[in-house]
């Protein structure tokens, strides 16, 4: 989620920010009625929580809107994870 904003800043290549896009948007989907991801998306439900990897996400988040266009709307998407 944070790698692929990072690699569109230095290489342009727009592919990387649409997947960062994708990744992002599944990243939310999948997000626990807490917020608070799971050590793996894949994990049960009661499973360890990692507030780290929330730390990650929301600098990847950072890094996605910095790259998207001023008008875009998933720039301003401060809608309450899924």
């Amino acid at each position: 989620m944070y790698g692929f904003p990072l690699a569109y800043r230095y290489s342009g290549n727009e592919a990387f920010c649409k997947m960062g896009r994708n990744v992002t948007e599944y990243y939310l989907d999948n997000l626990p009625e807490d917020h608070v991801p799971r050590w793996d998306c894949g994990a049960p439900e009661n499973h360890t929580r990692d507030s780290a990897s929330a730390a990650i996400a929301a600098s990847g988040l950072i890094e996605l809107a910095s790259c998207l266009p001023a008008g875009d709307p998933d720039r301003q998407d401060t809608r309450t994870p899924r």
